[in-house]
């Protein structure tokens, strides 16, 4: 990746050492991965109740990174200070990873992760799917979930930065369960993102 930058500076000096016009260069994919925190599964959620339907349960994002952390992050990756000519140009979304830090997902045939941007002027906000994955013989510690579609996380934070409502964006977990869980089960949630840049953005 750092070469794709080195031959975009060679072909701007080249474009400005000839009077040309320098049009946005798009450099990237750079991997990033966006921590959304810890939540558990309570047993209780599920002891006692029907298996094979889904129950949901969620906890606000108050800690969201800003589109300022995303840039500081995005240079970290490309290994140069790029700040003065790179624009962030989009966020697609890859997939994100549920990691069973207390106790693990053989309990699970199916999971669904969700972002709920928080309400705008008191109006709720159509939730966005992260990701999603199912297995009948359940999973290990480790959950690997695949997108829905094609998602831009640069607009979800950009759209979060610019709303000064009260409140926070919710992350939400649907489960399936295919048995009882044996005690409750904590887990962290990062997605993981294919970040794009501009280089002399207009």
């Amino acid at each position: 990746t750092k070469s794709w930058i080195y031959w975009s500076f060679v072909v701007m000096l080249t474009m400005a050492w000839t009077g040309c016009p320098a049009p946005p260069i798009e450099i990237g994919p750079f991997q990033l991965d966006i921590p959304l925190g810890s939540m558990d599964i309570p047993q209780d959620l599920i002891f006692g109740k029907q298996l094979s339907i889904s129950y949901t349960f969620d906890k606000e994002l108050c800690n969201l990174l800003s589109e300022e952390d995303i840039n500081t992050r995005f240079t970290e990756a490309a290994g140069v200070d790029l700040s003065r000519l790179v624009r962030m140009n989009r966020l697609e979304l890859a997939g994100a990873t549920l990691t069973a830090t207390q106790g693990d997902f053989s309990f699970l045939k199916a999971i669904t992760l969700r972002y709920i941007p928080k309400p705008v002027n008191g109006v709720e906000q159509q939730a966005v799917i992260l990701g999603t994955a199912s297995d009948n013989d359940g999973f290990g510690t480790v959950i690997e979930l695949l997108p829905v579609g094609t998602v831009d996380f640069l607009d979800l934070i950009q759209a979060n930065d610019a709303n000064t409502g009260e409140g926070c964006p919710t992350l939400e977990i649907e489960v399936t369960p295919r048995s009882i869980p044996t005690n409750n089960v904590s887990l962290d949630a990062v997605v993981s993102i294919d970040a794009y840049a501009e280089i002399f953005p207009d």
